[in-house]
């Protein structure tokens, strides 16, 4: 039986496999505002919780294909990882050192800051 910290890496690779995958077709997934739009999803959906919460609708990818393509990505991430570090009772920062693992890469080598940035 797996333990649910090494779940949570399972979860963390599928989202940095699936934006290296939408990368490919749509280029400006790694864009400075693009990357600030993930990281600012992130953080409200998973790092620091709240309630109220919904994705936004628009990462400001060039076409709608890329928005809808990230949200859904995001979506998926935050409904598997959010029961995970629940259930472990990590706090906020527990939370982000479980996101900026190192450890966790695509077959490419990318890791989240690639597609997230990095923050203290």
């Amino acid at each position: 039986m797996s333990k649910p910290k090494d779940d949570f890496k399972t979860v963390l690779k599928r989202l940095l496999v699936r934006l290296e995958k939408i990368s490919r077709k749509h280029d400006d997934l790694c864009d400075t505002i693009v990357r600030e739009e993930m990281a600012t999803a992130i953080y409200n959906g998973f790092l620091a919780p709240s309630r109220k919460f919904k994705l936004p609708e628009s990462y400001e990818m060039i076409d709608e294909e890329g928005d809808e393509m990230i949200a859904t990505a995001l979506a998926e991430f935050l409904q598997s990882a959010c029961p995970i570090a629940d259930e472990l009772g990590w706090d906020e920062k527990q939370r982000q050192d479980a996101f900026q693992d190192l450890d966790v890469t695509t077959p490419k080598g990318l890791t989240y800051d690639e597609f997230f940035g990095h923050s203290e």
